[in-house]
């Protein structure tokens, strides 16, 4: 598989070794080993903190996943790695990824430093609620740069772009999905995704949830 997944990452609970293991060999198939990283729990954010629309319990489970990816990058970054690929444990690839990967990646910009392949452009109320930085605009092939973007389970980080992104996720008052936006020069991402997630619990929501479907009913609705 191609050398942007050499340092491969999977940030899993340790309550959840049956998502681990579905991820694993998911990602085995496609010729990407995935080496695990414990996630932080809801249970270890200490505080009071409350987002504005959220409980409690769901802040501090936002605030964990913000620790959890900040803690990937943090390792990337102690050891020196050129870049870095992170995946959350609810992946799915799409049918026919290697050959699309395959022609996405001879397509890089040398500038871009976020490489998102599982992640979605911001829908209208995402961008009336937290604002456009800019014109989304096309860069080549099936890669874009987004007016805004959301969800990030499957993405690669340049080594040159590790100090700006945990410097912007230290801020826990909102989501890191969102808070990511301040780095949209230097961000690029692959539409439609090359890795989406599976339905199934979710420890954030408390409940069973499928993303994409939950994703696509809100974008026709806007």
């Amino acid at each position: 598989m191609s050398d942007w997944f050499l340092w491969s990452y999977c940030i899993n609970l340790g309550n959840r070794p049956d998502r681990w293991l579905e991820s694993f060999f998911c990602a085995r198939k496609e010729g990407i080993y995935l080496s695990r990283v414990a996630a932080t729990s809801a249970a270890e954010v200490v505080g009071e903190q409350h987002w504005p629309k959220l409980s409690r319990r769901k802040t501090k489970s936002k605030i964990a996943t913000i620790r959890s990816h900040r803690g990937v990058i943090a390792r990337a970054m102690f050891r020196g790695l050129p870049h870095v690929a992170v995946f959350e444990d609810d992946i799915v690839f799409v049918e026919g990824f290697r050959e699309k990967w395959e022609w996405a990646q001879a397509l890089i910009p040398v500038w871009a430093e976020l490489i998102v392949i599982g992640g979605r452009e911001g829908s209208k109320r995402d961008r009336e609620e937290y604002g456009t930085i800019r014109e989304k605009e096309h860069v080549a092939g099936p890669w874009w740069q987004p007016a805004h973007i959301r969800c990030r389970q499957a993405y690669i980080v340049k080594q040159a772009l590790y100090p700006a992104l945990l410097t912007t996720w230290s801020d826990e008052t909102i989501p890191g999905d969102v808070s990511w936006n301040k780095l949209l020069d230097k961000v690029i991402l692959h539409q439609p995704m090359l890795v989406r997630q599976r339905a199934g619990f979710s420890d954030i929501e408390g409940r069973s949830v499928d993303y994409g479907r939950l994703f696509e009913a809100s974008d026709a609705g806007l």
